[in-house]
């Protein structure tokens, strides 16, 4: 399965009333996907995880917000104003040359290197504590290393000590797993349980003219528009 990147959630939030989104979400929280989808004047519904070896997609399904403010928002984030010093409901940048930064994306329609500046962790929204608990659960890492921990001692009373340590060192590396999942899992419901989302993404000081190795490629916003 795909996983779905930004830039694709935001093509399929055009505006219908109810949105389902088939696929791999890119983060265990949800955080950056319910991002993009406030953006597009939309919210979050529900959540289907996938069946177990079954093959069937997650399923992400969002609806459209009909507060004014997230209308508004939207319908900035597909024909945006990116003329220096025009009012936007956005923080956005250009990408200077040669720059790369994680969880940078253009959005459909934008000139290339304009992006929407994300959000730091702390004001990523935060799916409900249900859907958290499902997709960050430690205890299946748990259970494996248990489980190996259980054939480690046995293949060392058996004198095999090679195979006891191989499966001792993957019974290790299976509980630092758990714990690296119970932390995310932590920091994730901390954030739905006490720190909700704002109402709008942040705006901003507007950011400079774009450099000229993106004005030649249509990234200058900057001319009069009559």
């Amino acid at each position: 399965m795909n996983m779905l990147r930004p830039e694709q959630i935001a093509a399929a939030l055009d505006g219908r009333p109810r949105v389902e989104l088939s696929g791999v979400p890119t983060r265990q929280d949800l955080g950056h996907e319910l991002w993009v989808a406030r953006l597009y004047g939309y919210r979050f519904e529900s959540y289907r995880p996938s069946a177990p070896r079954s093959g069937v997609p997650p399923v992400l399904t969002l609806v459209l917000d009909q507060d004014p403010l997230a209308r508004r928002r939207a319908a900035w984030m597909r024909a945006p104003d990116l003329r220096p010093g025009a009012d936007s409901p956005v923080e956005w940048a250009w990408l200077t040359a040669g720059q790369w930064l994680p969880n940078l994306w253009t959005p459909p329609g934008w000139p290339p290197g304009a992006y929407p500046v994300p959000p730091t962790p702390e004001q990523l929204p935060g799916a409900p504590a249900d859907v958290v608990s499902d997709r960050l659960s430690p205890y299946p890492l748990v259970a494996l290393s248990l489980v190996l921990g259980i054939f480690s001692g046995t293949a060392a009373s058996q004198e095999s000590s090679v195979l006891a340590a191989v499966l001792g060192a993957l019974a290790v590396a299976a509980a630092l797993g758990a714990w690296q999942v119970a932390r995310m899992r932590e920091r994730a419901l901390r954030r739905s349980f006490g720190r909700p989302a704002p109402a709008r993404p942040p705006g901003g000081t507007q950011p400079p003219p774009p450099p000229p190795t993106l004005r030649a490629q249509g990234g200058d916003q900057g001319g009069d528009q009559s």
